[in-house]
C-alpha cells in the first residue's frame, strides 16, 4: 500500500515536471521567439533607414531640411512596427519574461522626451531613435559644418541603438537558457 502511494506520488511529480517543461517550451515558441523576431525586424529596419540617412547626409548639398522631412515620414509610417512591441510592457512584472520585455521597451522609449508647455516641460515616454535624431538635427541647423556634426551625432545614436540591441539580445539568450534548459 505505501509502495503504491509512493509510486503514484513519483508518477505525479514526473507529470508535473513534464507539464512545466511543456509550458516553458510553449512560452518560448509562442511568445518569446515571435517577440524577438519582431524586435530584430524593427532593429534591422532602423539600421537600414539610419544608414540611408547617413548616406543622404554625405551625398547631398543641402541635406538637412530634406532629411528632416524624410525622418518624419519614416517615423509616421513605421509606428505599427513599434506599437506591436510596445504593448508587451503589460508583461514587465512577469517573473519569467519581465526583464526581456523591459529591455525591448527601453530600446523603444526615449527617457528624455519632454514636451514644452506653458508651465514648463512635461515628460512623456516617446519614440526613441528617430525623434532623438530629429531633435538633434533641428538643434544643429543648416549652417557651416552642420553636415559633419549631423553625421557624428547620427553615428552616436546608432551606437546607442546597437548597445541597447545587445542588452535585449542578452536577455533573450538568458531567457532561452532558463526556459529550455
Amino acid at each position: 500500500m505505501i509502495v503504491e502511494l509512493v509510486d503514484k506520488l513519483i508518477d505525479r511529480c514526473i507529470q508535473l515536471l513534464k507539464h512545466k517543461e511543456e509550458m516553458s517550451r510553449r512560452l518560448w515558441s509562442d511568445f518569446v521567439e515571435p517577440a524577438y523576431a519582431e524586435f530584430e525586424a524593427l532593429h534591422n529596419s532602423y539600421l537600414d533607414t539610419f544608414k540611408g540617412y547617413r548616406d543622404k547626409l554625405k551625398n547631398e548639398k543641402e541635406p538637412l531640411p530634406k532629411l528632416i522631412d524624410k525622418i518624419k515620414e519614416d517615423n509616421l509610417f513605421s509606428e505599427n512596427q513599434r506599437s506591436k512591441l510596445r504593448v508587451l510592457i503589460q508583461l514587465s512584472r512577469d517573473p519569467m519574461v519581465g526583464q526581456f520585455v523591459d529591455g525591448i521597451y527601453e530600446y523603444l522609449s526615449n527617457p528624455y522626451d519632454f514636451i514644452p508647455q506653458a508651465d514648463g516641460l512635461k515628460w512623456r515616454k516617446g519614440q526613441r531613435w528617430r525623434t532623438t535624431l530629429l531633435g538633434t538635427l533641428e538643434l544643429i541647423g543648416d549652417g557651416p559644418g552642420a553636415t559633419e556634426t549631423a553625421i557624428n551625432r547620427l553615428d552616436i545614436i546608432v551606437e546607442q541603438m546597437q548597445d541597447l540591441h545587445g542588452l535585449v539580445t542578452q536577455r533573450y539568450f538568458d531567457l532561452k537558457k532558463e526556459l529550455l534548459s
